[in-house]
């Protein structure tokens, strides 16, 4: 997990990994959601992001483009090997997998449950590398996956949320909340302030924390 046994893969590759990791995943009606969420996360957030959404393997991959002009954070043009840094987007290209670890990690694979990429997968490993530190942000979409990363993100320690009546196409997001089953169900732009309040809040406490246990 990320804290604290990730110190020394943090110096090994020399830079500093969010202590928090926040996926978001969506799929058909799920691009309107994804801005608002992310136009809502401030220019301090702690936490590192990282964006799953079910799209064609031959698309031509726009998504980045499309949100850097409606966001605040940082968008990264490169994903592969990156250690996950706070207030920066990572978004995983379209016909691949992802995973994180030490660092992220796109995959050519096979189809899961018929998508590419799989919600699923970078669920779990974010669960397995990050536990307590992990968010997991479920919205729009057909289908069912996303349930079973976000069931591995709640017995991880770290918190499922999932989008509510809003969505478009609500079988995704339902299937988180009641497999993980998600803490929180919520609009698109109230996602967003709470994540700002978990990550920010969190990384304060921690700060604090640390500070008195040096004394």
């Amino acid at each position: 997990m990320v804290s604290p046994g990730f110190q020394g893969e943090r110096e090994a590759v020399g830079r500093v990994a969010a202590r928090r990791l926040v996926v978001i995943a969506a799929s058909a009606g799920g691009l309107a959601p994804l801005i608002d969420v992310l136009a809502s996360l401030r220019t301090d957030f702690k936490g590192a992001v990282v964006v799953v959404q079910h799209r064609s393997d031959h698309t031509l991959d726009m998504l980045p483009s499309i949100l850097a002009r409606r966001v605040r954070l940082r968008i990264a043009l490169e994903v592969d090997g990156q250690v996950p840094e706070a207030g920066v987007i990572y978004i995983c290209p379209p016909g691949m997998h992802m995973t994180v670890g030490a660092v992220l990690r796109v995959v050519s694979a096979p189809r899961l449950k018929f998508v590419r990429p799989s919600v699923d997968l970078m669920l779990k490993s974010a669960a397995e590398a990050y536990g307590r530190g992990a968010i997991g942000v479920v919205l729009s979409g057909s289908g069912t996956d996303g349930a079973l990363g976000s069931g591995a993100i709640v017995k991880a320690g770290g918190i499922v949320i999932a989008q509510d009546a809003t969505a478009a196409y609500r079988s995704m997001p339902e299937a988180a909340a009641s497999g993980g089953p998600a803490q929180f169900v919520l609009p698109p732009r109230a996602i967003g302030l709470l994540l700002v309040g978990l990550v920010n809040q969190a990384e304060g406490e921690g700060l604090r924390a640390g500070a008195s246990g040096a004394n």
